[in-house]
């Protein structure tokens, strides 16, 4: 299967992009509004879609009268391709350089004496008055 994408569309074949256009233009674009309930989106759609009509019409094997359903495959595909998250073309090797890199995970043992020196505190705090628990969230903070 070949593709057109850098080669000219022979006469008849712009011939015939032009004939399913004035057929089918509404119809695109009504198709494209359907999937995407949004018309600035649609209006994108229905133009990547005209692309895609350009690129293959050399495959369309129907008469122009009955293409809808090509036409149509191409539009939903269009639309889907449309909300397909993008791959990014930049990978990231090292994720230590990266600046959305994690932050090194703490031991068990930190974090277990993070939550008893916590225990702790919350004890000594129970029962005291505002000024007392200050204190002691000073003196922890500082330890």
């Amino acid at each position: 299967m070949t593709i057109m994408a850098d080669s000219a569309l022979s006469p008849e074949l712009a011939d015939k992009v032009e004939t399913l256009y004035r057929l089918y233009a509404s119809r695109v674009t009504a198709l494209a509004y359907r999937q995407t309930r949004n018309h600035a989106v649609a209006d994108d759609v229905a133009g990547e879609a005209w692309l895609r009509v350009v690129r293959w019409v050399h495959t369309l094997r129907a008469e122009n009268d009955q293409a809808w359903g090509w036409l149509s495959a191409i539009v939903r595909h269009a639309a889907l391709d449309y909300y397909r998250p993008k791959r990014s073309t930049e990978r990231v090797t090292d994720w230590s350089q990266s600046e959305n890199a994690l932050p090194a995970a703490e031991s068990a043992e930190d974090t277990f004496l993070e939550r008893l020196e916590l225990a702790t505190v919350v004890r000594q705090l129970q029962g005291c008055g505002e000024t007392a628990m200050a204190k002691a969230l000073y003196e922890a903070a500082a330890a």
